[in-house]
């Protein structure tokens, strides 16, 4: 598990990598920022575009784990299925990211750098960590029905009741 969390951090740290890449070198000047800045249809359309694909891939990332298909294959085949839908979760929010921040400098839009921002923010809930790899791959056992804490709970409640019953008789 340890070398499965090891390569979904180094794709991880990839995209942020890449995208502090792309900054630096329109920053620094070596690539003009705004090529594309004077085509507004063209800006439209990227923009709704771009939009759509980060209000879908976000929360599609974020609940990929939770689908029934996808958590059955990573409860038998653990670390193959986790290494592969780990790094699709992941590419789910960078790809997008690394293309707002193209954007942005190519159109010189505000927008796209917020939709970078809030895929970035996004891609702080799949940090791989060991604990989430293991946790991410165990199938999440259900507490059983008529346990000692709950019949405790029901205990406690149902003498709350009388008192308040017996107090205002």
């Amino acid at each position: 598990m340890k070398k499965v969390k090891k390569i979904l951090l180094v794709e991880f740290a990839a995209f942020l990598v890449v995208a502090a890449l792309v900054i630096l070198v329109f920053e620094v000047n070596v690539v003009w920022p705004g090529a594309l800045a004077g085509q507004t249809k063209t800006d439209f359309f990227v923009e709704c575009g771009m939009v759509l694909l980060t209000i879908v891939m976000i929360p599609f990332a974020l609940r990929l784990f939770k689908m029934k298909k996808i958590e059955n294959i990573l409860f038998q085949k653990k670390e193959v299925a986790l290494k592969k839908w780990g790094s699709i979760r992941i590419m789910m929010l960078g790809v997008p990211m690394i293309a707002n921040i193209l954007c942005y400098y190519l159109f010189v839009n505000p927008g796209y750098s917020y939709l970078a921002l809030i895929l970035f923010l996004s891609m702080m809930f799949v940090f791989p960590t060991l604990e989430k790899c293991y946790a991410e791959t165990e199938p999440k056992t259900m507490p059983v029905a008529g346990t000692e804490t709950e019949a405790a709970e029901e205990d406690s409640h149902s003498q709350e009741g009388e008192t308040a019953q017996s107090g205002n008789v």
